[in-house]
């Protein structure tokens, strides 16, 4: 086996999950395999905006990942949930950054719960899953008084308006962090020490990986500044044109076990 390459760190959104309209196996049993195959003599860590949840616990343990970054690295666990890393908004300004986002009218969740909150549940059109599965609840239902480390926000019509509301946030709160996902059509937002490639790059301390000998593979705005941090990016091909511009290697789509295909890709270029 190929050995040059010792981490694999990976999206799950767009990436990973390649059967995403498969409710009981949204990973297809290829993809599964090679990740399992990784972990015995590599590794093959989680590297995803979606919280430390049940589903994505459980995917860890079945391909035997060590460790997960969650959250775009604001939140970090072990397979077990014993949390490694914890980079919270803090709650002035996340309550702060919940009045701005209601003056424009927009829809967010908070922590990837599945809880979307709006001033009109006709306005939650945006075409992703879980936008339709998610419970619509009121501005005032919205609970800040906990732990934040991600809000999402969404509601504007175009890419061009998510860079903007992305640029005023910026502004306002220099001490947050944004993310443009979901094609161009959302913004996740955490403090400015979470991103993924600072998630990857605690986990290779851990692990005594130097960044050269890791990939980070991905599809959307949360992965492209793990090269901020000195990690090559491979690219799936289902992302917009502005992401796979940032790509070391533009791989193939996701769908049809795209990241296995992309990890034997990657091994045969590091021969």
């Amino acid at each position: 086996m190929n050995k040059k390459i010792k981490a694999f760190f990976v999206d799950l959104d767009g990436t990973f999950l390649d059967q995403i309209d498969n409710t009981f196996s949204p990973v297809s049993q290829a993809n599964l395999e090679k990740a399992k195959e990784v972990n015995k003599e590599r590794n093959f860590i989680i590297s995803t905006g979606r919280s430390n949840s049940e589903f994505v616990l459980n995917l860890a343990r079945e391909i035997n990942s060590k460790y997960i970054v969650c959250q775009n690295g604001a939140v970090i666990v072990d397979r077990d949930n014993n949390i490694l890393v914890n980079n919270l908004i803090e709650n002035e300004t996340a309550k702060s950054l919940k009045e701005f986002l209601e003056r424009k009218n927009l829809n967010y969740t908070i922590n990837g719960d599945p809880i979307i909150y709006t001033n009109n549940e006709k306005n939650v059109t945006l075409d992703r899953p879980w936008a339709k599965e998610f419970v619509k609840k009121s501005y005032k239902e919205a609970n800040l008084e906990q732990n934040i480390n991600r809000m999402l926000a969404f509601g504007l019509n175009s890419k061009e308006l998510t860079k903007k509301l992305s640029n005023e946030i910026l502004a306002k709160f220099p001490n947050l962090r944004t993310h443009i996902v979901s094609k161009g059509l959302s913004l996740e937002i955490t403090n400015k020490n979470s991103t993924k490639g600072i998630g990857n790059l605690f986990i290779c301390n851990l692990l005594n990986i130097k960044v050269d000998e890791a990939w980070h593979i991905g599809d959307s705005g949360n992965d492209i500044c793990v090269k901020e941090q000195g990690f090559k990016l491979a690219i799936m091909a289902n992302a917009i044109e502005e992401i796979k511009n940032e790509a070391n290697f533009l791989s193939i789509e996701n769908i049809n076990s795209g990241v296995a295909k992309t990890i034997d890709l990657l091994d045969n270029i590091a021969k």
